[in-house]
């Protein structure tokens, strides 16, 4: 998710906090995400993880957030 979708989520009434409690890992990318978003995105879900991830392409991004998808996985099931 780009950071001005999570700023939607974090000020718009319209995204209450039962909207996002079964979100339980967001992928952050494409630009720094601000400290007072990342703030009051946690505490609107405090259920969420939000991952970051910036590097030199969007293909090594989801390299990355596939690579931590599958050590969850293996995590979980072991």
């Amino acid at each position: 998710m780009v950071p001005p979708l999570v700023s939607l989520c974090t000020h718009d009434p319209r995204f209450q906090r039962k909207h996002l409690e079964s979100l339980k890992y967001i992928g952050v990318g494409a630009a720094p995400l601000g400290e007072s978003t990342y703030k009051q995105f946690t505490s609107k879900s405090p259920t969420t993880q939000l991952i970051e991830g910036m590097k030199s392409s969007s293909r090594n991004i989801f390299a990355s957030w596939n690579s931590f998808i599958e050590f969850m996985k293996f995590q979980a099931s072991g």
